[in-house]
């Protein structure tokens, strides 16, 4: 038993020695192939350098993978690879991946050409695709999708959901907080757009407006439009509700070909009542309706425009809206 102990003693310590200590610098062909063989799993190290793939227990420097990249523990510094980074420990730096990132907390940036996956974020997430974590702390940006448990930042994407927002919002075409979120869905009636539908999400010092509607005029046209807005209480059910919102306006041939586009600053007044509201639109806007241009797109709206120029025309318009508050 004296024998086994004293034979098993050294290699204990041995392994604790290479946990606790930052060796210089890691090679490896694949995992378990390199500097250190299968034991740099559990080494630490200030650069390591994957020729396809590789594990070491933590990083504090850079650790670059032509594929992927694989940390028992922690990184402090700089992970990059073609394909994949694993952090299993926290990342306090600068992960970037061709395809995906996934570590536990994060204190500072990840990038990711398809997404990133994290515990905590203190920082920045940056996917083409989708961003996952559970608490936020500063901003998601991903080209679909973006979920939170807990968002005080931003979200910029197609899609973005969190449980709870304490502050910040999100820009998008759908945005879902459960606790601290804004939704309507309103009717609209203007110069500009005869009958319109807008769906707006988000929170109420910051949401998105996706709008779909119809204008009567001689030449009937089509519209689609995207923009943002904020709430502002003024006194007891009252408020300002600043808009601005960018139109694409079609022939009833659907052809962009003869596209125009307008963008409208909407100053609204709203009355809240219940779980509806209504509210009244004064705007300004600018038309790319050039000078002198003939044929179907001479005009967006029933108002005279109040100034034209060789690029466009600028004028006021007025609308209506009746929303349905959830």
């Amino acid at each position: 038993m004296k024998r086994i102990i004293f034979l098993v003693l050294p290699q204990l310590a041995s392994i604790a020695n290479a946990q606790t200590t930052t060796q210089p610098f890691h090679f490896s062909v694949v995992q378990s192939v390199g500097t250190n063989g299968a034991d740099s799993k559990n080494r630490n190290y200030h650069f390591s350098l994957n020729l396809l793939s590789g594990t070491v227990n933590s990083i504090k420097g850079v650790e670059i993978g032509a594929l992927y990249n694989q940390n028992q523990g922690d990184l402090t510094g700089c992970q990059s690879s073609g394909l994949l980074n694993v952090t299993k420990g926290n990342v306090t730096g600068y992960q970037t991946a061709g395809l995906t990132n996934i570590s536990g907390d994060v204190k500072g940036f990840q990038e990711a050409g398809l997404s990133n996956h994290a515990q905590n974020v203190n920082g920045v997430q940056l996917a083409g695709l989708a961003n996952t974590a559970k608490e936020v702390f500063g901003v998601q940006l991903g080209g679909l999708f973006n979920k939170a448990t807990r968002l005080r930042g931003y979200q910029i994407g197609l899609i973005n959901i969190s449980d709870s927002i304490e502050k910040g919002g999100g820009i998008g075409l759908v945005n879902v907080y459960r606790n601290g979120g804004y939704r309507e869905v309103e009717v609209f009636f203007a110069d500009y757009q005869h009958v319109g539908l807008s769906y707006k999400s988000g929170v109420e010092s910051l949401y998105s407006i996706v709008s779909l509607g119809y204008n009567s005029l001689d030449t009937p046209l089509f519209s689609a439009g995207f923009g943002i807005g904020s709430l502002t209480g003024l006194k007891a059910d009252w408020y300002f509700k600043p808009e601005i919102i960018w139109y694409n306006y079609l022939t009833k041939d659907l052809s962009f070909k003869t596209a125009t586009q307008s963008t409208h600053l909407r100053l609204g007044i709203m009355k809240r009542m219940n779980k509806l509201s209504l509210t009244l639109y004064p705007s300004v806007y600018y038309a790319n309706i050039p000078k002198g241009l003939e044929g179907k797109l001479t005009k967006t709206g029933e108002f005279k425009p109040f100034a034209q120029n060789k690029n466009g025309q600028f004028g006021f318009g007025l609308g209506l809206g009746i929303a349905f508050l959830k």
